[in-house]
């Protein structure tokens, strides 16, 4: 969470509803928008809650 930094920008979808939107930040190079998550999805969507969704060229490891 520490490399997570809140993006200006806004997604809602019907399907999943309202995401929060983070730029990934490491080593100061910014990521724009490339993490985001549903903390309310839709009912149909439930088992994605809290889940972090990552692209544009994020790799995680361990």
């Amino acid at each position: 969470m520490t490399s997570l930094q809140p993006s200006d920008t806004h997604i809602t979808t019907p399907e999943k509803g309202e995401a929060r939107v983070y730029d990934v930040v490491v080593d100061g190079h910014v990521n724009k928008d490339a993490a985001w998550y549903h903390p309310e999805p839709e009912e149909a969507v439930q088992q994605i809650r809290n889940y972090i969704s990552f692209w544009k060229g994020i790799l995680i490891e361990e």
